[in-house]
C-alpha cells in the first residue's frame, strides 16, 4: 500500500516573486533570403543584434528536413523518463516531494515550452523565456513558475554595457520600450547551451543557412526545368514565303495555343519538339546533399542516407546511435542546469525560504538496450558467475547484479554454486586392451607390469 503524504504548503516568511508580465511585440518575417542576407544576419549577430538571425532561424525551421531532424533531437530528450535529485538542506525531501509527487514541475514547465526553448538554443544558440509566477491553490498555495518562451528577435546584447536588452510592447501591441534583463534573476531564463560568451556563435543557423538556401534554389530550378520539359515547342518548317508571312504564321500558332486546329500552306510541316536532356538528377542530388548536411549539423549524423543496407550497417548504426545519445546527454545536462539555476532555485526560495533546497531534474539517458543483446549479456554473466564461484574469487555479487539490472529476491544474493563435473566411469578391461593395442610395442606403457597384468586379466575374462 502506498504511504499517504500530506500536501506541503509554502512557509509564511518566504520572499515574494515579481509579478510583472512583459508583452511581446508582433512578429512578421518579410525577407526573401539570399546569400547576402545570410551574411548580414551573421554580421549583425556578431554585434549582439539578434533580430535578423532569429528571423533566419524561423525561416530555416520551415524546411521539412530541418523540422524533422530538430524534432527528432528535442523529442529524444523529452521522451526520456524524468526524475529529480534532491538539493541541499534540512527540508530537501519536502522540496523534492513537492516538485515530483505533487507535480509542481509539470505545472511550471510543460513539454511544449521546454521543447521550444530547447529548439531556440540549438538553432540560434540563445533561448529566451519569461517566468510568470502564480499562487496556485491546486498546489497548496505554493508559488508556481510558469515558463513562457519568447521570440529572441527582440533580444540584443549591448557590447558596450555588457547587458542583455529586450524590446517589449506597449498597450497597442507594437514595440514601445527597451528594458534590461538579467538572466537567472527569477524573472528571465536565458538558455545558452554553447556557453555564455557570444552564444550566437554556437547556433546551427550559421551552417544551416547555405544548405537550406541550396535546397530552395534546387527546387525552384527543378520547377523551371520541369516546366520547360512539360511544354513542347511548336516548329513549322517549309520552303517559300516571305519574312512577313513567316511572322504572321508564328503569331497565328501562338494565338491558337493548346487548341491546335489549323491548315498550313502547301510545302510546310508542323511538329512539336520536346526537351530531351535529363537534368532532374542534378537537382535531386543537390537536395540530397543539402539534407545530409542539415542532419549532420543538428543531429551529428545522418543514418538514413549515409548507410546502405548490407555489410557493416549494424556496426555503423551502433556508432551513430552513440553520437545521438551523446548529444541527448549533453542536452539533458545543459537544460537541467538552466532550469535549476534559472527557476527551481527561486521556486525553492519563494516556497521554502532556501534556494539550496532546489532539486535537480535528471533525464534517464541510458541507452535503450536490444533484448537480444541483453539476453546474450545475461548468459555471459551467468557463465562468469558459475566459474567465479568454485574459484572463490572475491566478487561483490550484489553490486555485479545491480550493474546488469538483475532483480534479486534475497537481501544478500548467495554466490552461484558451480555444478561439480561428473567423474568418468572406470574403463572396462576390453577398453583397456583396445587402447593399449593401438600403442607401438616400444611404448613404455606396453612394457609396464601392471598394464600387462590387466591385459592378461582382460584376455582371461
Amino acid at each position: 500500500m502506498a504511504r499517504k503524504t500530506s500536501p506541503i504548503p509554502p512557509i509564511a516568511e518566504a520572499p515574494r516573486p515579481p509579478m510583472m508580465v512583459a508583452l511581446e511585440p508582433s512578429t512578421r518575417g518579410l525577407f526573401l533570403w539570399n546569400p547576402a542576407l545570410l551574411r548580414s544576419a551573421e554580421l549583425a549577430a556578431n554585434d549582439g543584434q539578434l533580430m535578423l538571425a532569429a528571423d533566419l532561424c524561423r525561416w530555416l525551421m520551415g524546411d521539412d528536413r530541418v523540422k524533422a531532424v530538430l524534432d527528432s533531437r528535442t523529442d529524444a530528450l523529452l521522451g526520456r523518463e524524468l526524475s529529480f535529485e534532491a538539493g541541499l538542506g534540512r527540508k530537501k525531501r519536502s522540496a523534492l516531494k513537492a516538485i515530483d509527487i505533487e507535480d509542481d514541475w509539470y505545472a511550471a514547465f510543460p513539454e511544449t515550452e521546454v521543447k521550444a526553448l530547447h529548439a531556440w538554443g540549438i538553432m540560434l544558440g540563445v533561448g529566451l523565456a519569461e517566468i510568470r509566477w502564480e499562487e496556485d491553490a491546486a498546489h497548496c498555495g505554493r508559488m508556481i513558475p510558469h515558463l513562457e518562451v519568447k521570440d529572441p528577435r527582440w533580444l540584443r546584447y549591448d557590447l558596450r554595457t555588457r547587458e542583455w536588452r529586450l524590446t517589449i510592447a506597449g498597450e497597442s501591441g507594437f514595440a514601445a520600450e527597451e528594458i534590461t534583463i538579467t538572466p537567472n534573476d527569477g524573472k528571465w531564463i536565458l538558455f545558452t547551451p554553447g556557453g555564455r560568451h557570444n552564444p550566437w556563435d554556437n547556433g546551427c543557423y550559421r551552417a544551416l543557412g547555405p544548405w537550406v538556401l541550396l535546397k530552395q534554389y534546387a527546387k525552384q530550378d527543378w520547377g523551371f526545368v520541369s516546366e520547360k520539359h512539360g511544354i513542347a515547342q511548336s516548329v513549322i518548317t517549309g520552303d517559300g514565303g516571305t519574312e512577313v508571312q513567316r511572322a504572321q504564321m508564328a503569331a497565328d500558332v501562338k494565338r491558337v495555343g493548346r487548341n491546335l486546329g489549323f491548315t498550313l500552306p502547301k510545302g510546310f510541316t508542323y511538329e512539336l519538339v520536346e526537351a530531351q536532356a535529363s537534368t532532374g538528377e542534378i537537382f535531386n542530388r543537390q537536395i540530397a546533399v543539402a539534407d545530409t548536411g542539415i542532419a549532420v549539423t543538428i543531429q551529428g549524423n545522418n543514418l538514413t542516407t549515409q548507410i546502405s543496407a548490407g555489410d557493416g550497417s549494424k556496426a555503423a548504426a551502433s556508432e551513430h546511435g552513440k553520437v545521438s545519445l551523446g548529444r541527448t546527454k549533453a542536452d539533458a545536462e545543459t537544460l537541467a542546469t538552466c532550469f535549476h539555476d534559472g527557476a527551481l532555485s527561486w521556486w525553492a526560495l519563494y516556497n521554502f525560504g532556501d534556494a539550496a533546497l532546489a532539486p535537480w531534474p535528471a533525464w534517464d539517458c541510458r541507452p535503450i538496450e536490444d533484448q537480444k543483446d541483453r539476453a546474450a549479456a545475461l548468459q555471459m554473466l551467468g557463465q562468469f558467475l558459475a566459474s567465479a564461484a568454485p574459484a572463490r574469487a572475491p566478487v561483490d555479487y550484489r553490486k555485479l547484479l545491480e550493474q546488469f539490472d538483475v532483480p534479486t529476491t534475497a537481501d544478500d544474493p548467495a554466490p552461484i554454486e558451480a555444478v561439480a563435473p561428473a567423474k568418468p566411469l572406470p574403463a572396462t578391461p576390453a577398453q583397456v586392451v583396445s587402447m593399449l593395442s593401438r600403442l607401438p610395442a616400444s611404448h613404455p606403457a606396453r612394457a609396464h607390469h601392471d598394464l600387462r597384468a590387466r591385459i592378461a586379466a582382460a584376455q582371461a575374462a
